[in-house]
């Protein structure tokens, strides 16, 4: 006999038309007598009953559906329109017409063809272990609509199922709100081609019943039926059955998941979760044998209530399908469920979330993807034939190869970087000591006697390798853009801290673009020269929906399937450059790429798709570039873009850019001007004005700051700053005051230049603001320590 139950069943209203009740003895031999049948955790023989599987009648009135309808049965559709991935050759997906429900509620099945060797996760088939990421859109409303989700992200579709090799599996996902007036919708599965034109189905209401049956989404053969759904005072309990008509045993591990099973009020838009006690679900504990074929076993769990007007609910658990309408009972039989300690109960509300946007579909065009053996546009660099080294950094080398032109406001710098020991690049190269980058590298004009710094943007350097994990004996070619280099240029000096100078390196100019070419541009990562990124197309799209990149990537030299890194974040990593006016622009957010990350093998591609914002109407080319790949040439920007793997139009914040700044200056072997903006800092190298651990100005010195003064009166007038710097050789104390004598002996002879035309602040920092490192990891840093020996003089440009 069944256990008395620690559960407070709510009794029905005794009837008023009752001539009498049955005796307690009656009662207790009814009560036995149903607890036998409904045991739960037992084991029976399976009987036949209706189930929501599709097979069964679309209405109890025979016809197709409508608002007057009432059906009992999914219905029996097949599948209908296409999608295609790049990433998953031998995997097919087709969607059948949406279900709609006369409430608005929509349904929509996906059937997964899986061809591969390979069991597929739903994360790696869609983008998420949930089915949520698909939406619906209506061109001629132009709204946009997502499942059914709760604010935790708990949506009514398919959730946790995985597509066994060479097996069919059909998906689900549940919608509100869709409007009797929409035919049709686009469907759009992440990781897929968006499909167009899917009918909406009207099935007109499912009538509820005291009991339904559904299957596991990925193994029909495993039944799952519930039994019954009853309020009691904790909660509601539902009873659950698994059923086995497969051929294999189903073991226990393998059973319904009911401790993560919810109930759903899709009228009022409310989930109910299963209760815990200490954090674990309320369920019958399932046996320890396995399921054996043409048995069933039963079990409770309690979920959270729903309020008392809540007559019907679907349910949905892990791995099945949503279940059909399930009348809620006023009480229930006999359960063993132990109650003891149990959490606050847990129920959310449910949102179909929905987007109106300014303009209609984007409309979709395949494009003709070239050989992949066809390549674009790159930069072709001449061998490096300089090689600098470091005292503090020994078995290092830095190789300057040459200066690109890349267009009216950018030049790039190539050197190669060739380790000692696997580990990441060199320390000191940053535009500080303790910064990462290469921002503290500079080129320099002999000849017109300019110093160029690297460009930089709001999240610091901009335009060059940001960070590059490097192989014992392996070279590396790594890139740093600048403000550009004179027409006339035709070689310069590469100042690169910790390693000194190389001069003569060649200035070059970029190579043109094809517009005509299936590959516009090709470039690589600074990390692997196996690896190959084409830019396929770079164009506006229409209605004001932003700028289509397509690109893609391919394994041409590493035996091995690797990662795309260079890909970084599907695409959302990349930005475009305005090469005329150091303008950049980065994706809209929430980044709109493609998803798939799949590693590449020997000789392998995959095309990627990424949105960028609108594009000033002058602006008719940019470079692309990346933290982890080398900047291409200019690519022209073209016109009617259409995209094939995004689905546009989406909602998206505000653009983002800036424009990137890099300091053009004054430098000769004893100034070194950095300018950036309106904001000056001309440094003055202690080594040509003073001794060692002198402050007395040489007559030479003297007369070099004088020529410096008359310059600089030419340029500004008001507030100056001088203030001195030194190395960390010597004490604190002796180094501040030093520095302090050094700044006003400069100061001093400025004044007579300018007379009362400079307001001149002077002060001493001694060693406390290096901009080099006096030391690399415990060695002596020559190079660092003589930049820090400096007077640094500020002013505002006038």
């Amino acid at each position: 006999m069944q256990p008395t139950s620690h559960l407070r069943t709510r009794g029905a209203r005794p009837s008023r038309m009752a001539a009498h009740h049955p005796s307690p003895i009656r009662r207790a031999a009814l009560a036995a007598a149903v607890a036998l049948v409904l045991a739960p955790a037992c084991t029976s023989a399976l009987s036949a009953n209706g189930s929501d599987d599709g097979k069964g009648p679309k209405s109890e009135n025979g016809n197709s559906g409508g608002d007057n309808a009432t059906a009992t049965a999914w219905p029996a559709g097949t599948s209908g329109r296409g999608s295609t991935s790049p990433a998953f050759t031998d995997v097919s997906l087709s969607v059948r017409p949406i279900v709609r429900e006369a409430d608005g509620t929509a349904t929509l099945f996906v059937d997964v063809d899986n061809q591969s060797t390979e069991e597929l996760s739903l994360t790696s088939l869609a983008g998420d272990n949930e089915l949520k990421g698909v939406s619906l859109y209506d061109s001629q409303g132009r709204r946009r609509y997502g499942p059914l989700l709760t604010e935790s992200g708990t949506c009514v579709c398919s959730t946790s199922t995985s597509i066994p090799a060479g097996s069919k599996v059909t998906l689900h996902a549940t919608y509100g709100g869709i409007p009797t007036s929409v035919e049709k919708l686009r469907v759009a599965v992440p990781l897929w081609t968006p499909i167009d034109d899917v009918p909406v189905t009207d099935i007109g209401t499912f009538k509820a019943a005291t009991s339904v049956t559904t299957s596991f989404e990925a193994e029909p053969g495993h039944q799952v039926r519930i039994e019954k759904v009853w309020r009691t005072d904790e909660g509601l309990v539902v009873r659950v059955q698994d059923r086995n008509e497969g051929d294999d045993d189903i073991s226990s591990s393998d059973l319904a998941p009911i401790d993560r099973l919810s109930l759903v009020d899709l009228q009022g838009r409310r989930l109910a979760s299963t209760r815990t006690a200490s954090s674990s679900g309320v369920v019958t504990k399932a046996p320890t044998n396995p399921l054996p074929s043409g048995e069933a076993v039963t079990r409770d769990v309690l979920v959270s209530g729903l309020p008392s007007e809540v007559s019907t609910v679907v349910v949905k658990i892990p791995n099945t399908r949503r279940t059909l309408p399930v009348t809620v009972a006023s009480d229930g039989p006999a359960t063993t469920l132990d109650l003891t300690g149990l959490d606050d109960a847990s129920t959310a509300s449910l949102k179909s979330s929905t987007s109106r946007t300014t303009s209609g579909a984007v409309e979709l065009a395949k494009p003709d993807l070239a050989d992949i053996s066809e390549t674009g546009a790159g930069f072709e660099l001449p061998a490096a034939d300089q090689q600098l080294t470091s005292e503090a950094q020994p078995g290092w080398t830095v190789s300057p190869r040459a200066v690109v032109r890349t267009g009216e406001a950018q030049s790039v710098l190539f050197l190669d970087f060739d380790p000692p020991s696997d580990g990441y690049w060199p320390e000191g190269l940053g535009a500080s000591p303790t910064s990462d980058g290469l921002g503290g590298i500079a080129l320099i004009d002999p000849a017109e006697k300019q110093r160029f710094g690297a460009i930089v943007g709001d999240d610091g350097t901009a335009g060059s390798t940001r960070s590059l994990a490097m192989d014992s004996g392996t070279a590396r070619t790594v890139h740093v853009a600048f403000p550009p280099v004179g027409e006339a240029t035709q070689s310069v000096t590469v100042d690169v801290p910790g390693f000194g100078r190389a001069g003569e390196i060649p200035v070059i100019e970029a190579p043109s673009v094809d517009t005509g070419a299936d590959v516009l541009a090709t470039t690589r990562p600074d990390f692997d020269d196996g690896l190959r990124l084409d830019v396929l197309a770079i164009g506006r799209l229409a209605d004001d929906n932003g700028t289509l990149v397509r690109f893609r990537a391919v394994n041409e030299g590493n035996p091995d399937a690797v990662d795309a890194p260079f890909v970084s974040n599907k695409g959302c990593d990349l930005k475009l450059v305005d090469p005329d006016t150091n303008r950049r622009f980065r994706s809209l957010e929430p980044c709109r790429a493609t998803l798939w990350d799949n590693a590449l093998g020997s000789g392998e591609e995959l095309t990627y798709e990424v949105r960028f914002p609108n594009l000033p109407t002058n602006v008719s080319s940019v470079v692309l570039d990346g933290d982890t790949i080398t900047s291409t040439p200019s690519i022209p920007v073209a016109d009617d873009a259409r995209p094939w793997y995004l689905d546009l139009p989406r909602s998206a914040d505000a653009p983002a850019g800036d424009t990137l700044k890099g300091s053009v200056g004054f430098a000769d072997d004893l100034q070194t001007e950095i300018r950036i903006g309106d904001e000056v800092a001309l440094q003055l190298d202690t080594d040509v004005l003073f001794e060692f651990g002198s402050a007395d100005l040489t007559p030479e010195a003297r007369a070099r700051i004088l020529a410096v003064g008359e310059r600089l009166s030419e340029q500004t007038s008001g507030e100056m700053t001088v203030v001195g710097h030194t190395d960390s050789v010597g004490d604190e104390a002796s180094n501040l005051a030093l520095s302090e004598r050094r700044a006003q002996a400069v100061s001093d002879v400025l004044a007579e230049v300018s007379g009362n035309q400079f307001e001149l602040t002077v002060r001493g920092q001694g060693e406390s603001e290096p901009v080099a490192g006096n030391e690399i990891e415990g060695r002596d840093n020559p190079d660092g320590r003589a930049r820090n020996r400096r007077v640094t003089i500020t002013y505002q440009a006038g």
